[in-house]
């Protein structure tokens, strides 16, 4: 960032990383999926990315 920029409260965009999720993560996940039974895969994937109790990442062909 050059010195001569604004300060600014903008934070940088963080790479995605798919990290490896637990046992209890995936539980939860299909736990999710039992009782979402309607919902397509790339939905669940969403769900879990903007989760207010805490984020998993991970994708659709992850979760196939």
């Amino acid at each position: 960032m050059n010195k001569d920029s604004p300060k600014s409260s903008a934070q940088p965009l963080q790479a995605c990383k798919h990290g490896m999720l637990t046992l209890h993560d995936w539980m939860t996940v299909f736990m999710y999926v039992d009782a979402h039974p309607d919902i397509s895969q790339d939905a669940v994937v969403q769900h879990f990315k903007t989760c207010p109790e805490g984020t998993l990442i991970f994708n659709q062909s992850t979760l196939s």
